[in-house]
């Protein structure tokens, strides 16, 4: 065990106040490295850099934060240049088309399954089956649009 004790500053939630308290060196190290660790993400990374140059001139780099989103921008942009956003449209309605084609139980089980991420047991407690069975339908389903699809509808 750690006999020597230290001294940290914490925040207490329940009060909204800082307290100190003793703890052992091992906890205040702990403590420290999680504060340092939370001060990098909500400030270092937040902050424009002051760069000096050697003929005494200043400019400051942009915050990591901003520069990460640019980044993040530029790939959207990217993608979608590389995708025919006409043709993922056309797929979209199409796909639209193919599943006013289901029946109800289908468009339900699509509806569960893609859009509201249930799971197939949690399906066939709902709708009294098996769990198989919501598969099998499920497999079914997807032949389905695909011929729709593939075929027009």
């Amino acid at each position: 065990m750690d006999s020597k004790k230290s001294i940290v500053r914490v925040y207490n939630t329940i009060t909204g106040i800082y307290e100190e308290i003793e703890v052992s060196e091992t906890i205040a190290s702990i403590l420290n490295k999680y504060d340092r660790k939370e001060r990098y993400l909500t400030e270092d990374l937040k902050v424009e850099q002051p760069i000096k140059k050697k003929d005494g001139t200043t400019f400051y780099r942009p915050s990591r934060e901003i520069s990460l989103n640019l980044i993040e921008d530029e790939s959207e942009i990217e993608f979608a240049a590389f995708y025919d956003l006409q043709e993922v449209a056309t797929l979209h309605i199409d796909l639209e088309k193919a599943f006013h084609q289901l029946t109800t139980e289908e468009k339900e089980i699509v509806q569960l399954l893609y859009y509201q991420d249930k799971t197939q047991k949690s399906i066939s407690k709902k709708m009294c089956v098996t769990q198989q069975m919501i598969n099998k339908r499920n497999k079914k389903i997807l032949k389905k649009l695909k011929f729709f699809l593939e075929n027009g509808c």
